[in-house]
């Protein structure tokens, strides 16, 4: 049983808010009765006002990473060629999905620390102007760096006017949502994917997904077979007279989502995000003035977290441990140089200070 109380400041999971906590101690209900089918279909609505979007949304009970495969699986086919550009691990599982089920992908590797530049993705295009699709990771927490999605965006849309109308985005924002802005109509996104546990500030539980009319068609001709992820499926449920998911779904955790959207919607979104950028930078400023480098580019680092360069990172994590804050180290090329310190999900300023305190103190 779970009983420590540790300033959790991991990329995600991430802290939940006793809000949160107190309705994850509720009794479940019937997932095919009225009363879940109110609570389902109000989630959904708010969904779409953080997503800004009016594209049909779909909660599947997984992690963020069951919501990349469901976009792969619905929307692409066995040897389609589509161009996935990755500047971190989540980028590279991104590929990595889309390559188990036979897509062919041209991979654009960015450099760790660095983000993926609207540049980049012109230039890929020019090189394949009849790719499928472009995946990419809005914000990727391996790197703590972050791209210029709207910026992206603006290169797909035009590609899309002058060269190739069914180009798919599909785009990773499992750590972006409820973090930074997201504009999924705006910006053009076919599917774009989250997760319950980062930014939406609740267990770890679901995988969520918006479907653009231009993916809804993509997915009557693709030919990747697919059963639980069926967006089909999930579409005709959530149609019926009380709405409804095809399989058992995350009942408390889509309860708790209902009531934190309700919370965060109430306070604005705009406040929400000036207040991780106003944390980001408070972090950043109080690393560096223990004497911190901080690690990647600035310019395009990510309000979720901050990462910094230490030599010894994984014994740095477990020397916080014992002094009861968790932060994280590096992933993939990046383990053992790098330590990770989460400032996303529910939090205060004085739990952000403690955490800081116990950094200053301990390493």
């Amino acid at each position: 049983m779970i009983e420590r109380a540790i300033n959790l400041r991991i990329p995600g999971p991430t802290p939940l808010s006793d809000e949160v906590r107190k309705d994850m101690g509720k009794q479940v209900i019937n997932h095919r009765g009225k009363e879940f089918g109110i609570i389902l279909k109000s989630t959904v609505e708010r969904l779409k006002s953080v997503f800004d979007t009016n594209d049909d949304i779909f909660l599947f009970t997984a992690s963020g990473t069951g919501g990349v495969e469901a976009a792969i699986v619905n929307t692409l086919s066995r040897y389609d060629q589509v161009l996935g550009f990755t500047y971190g691990s989540f980028g590279d599982r991104f590929i990595e999905i889309a390559e188990t089920f036979g897509v062919n992908v041209m991979e654009n590797d960015t450099e760790w620390g660095k983000a993926v530049s609207p540049e980049d993705v012109a230039e890929e295009l020019s090189y394949f102007p009849n790719a499928k699709a472009v995946l990419i990771v809005h914000n990727e927490t391996s790197t703590a760096q972050t791209v210029r999605l709207d910026e992206i965006s603006a290169v797909i849309r035009r590609h899309r006017e002058e060269v190739n109308p069914d180009l798919l985005f599909l785009v990773d924002g499992i750590s972006s949502l409820g973090i930074t802005p997201f504009k999924s109509s705006q910006w053009g996104i076919d599917v774009a994917i989250t997760g319950s546990q980062k930014g939406l500030r609740v267990p770890p539980a679901l995988a969520i997904v918006t479907v653009s009319e231009r993916a809804w068609w993509a997915s009557q001709h693709n030919d990747i077979p697919r059963y639980y992820w069926d967006f089909k499926k999930a579409k005709q449920f959530l149609e019926k007279d009380s709405p409804q998911t095809p399989f058992t779904p995350a009942v408390l955790e889509i309860n708790a989502l209902n009531n934190e959207l309700e919370r965060m919607l109430e306070q604005g979104l705009n406040m929400v995000y000036a207040r991780q950028i106003e944390t980001a930078d408070h972090v950043r400023a109080g690393l560096e003035n223990m004497g911190f480098e901080l690690f990647g580019d600035q310019e395009t680092a990510s309000v979720g977290l901050t990462a910094i360069h230490y030599e010894h990172a994984d014994q740095a994590v477990e020397k916080l441990m014992k002094m009861g804050l968790d932060i994280a180290g590096g992933q993939g090329k990046l383990a053992g140089g790098i330590l990770r310190f989460g400032h996303m999900g529910a939090f205060t300023k004085d739990e952000i200070d403690k955490a800081l305190d116990i950094v200053e103190k301990t390493i």
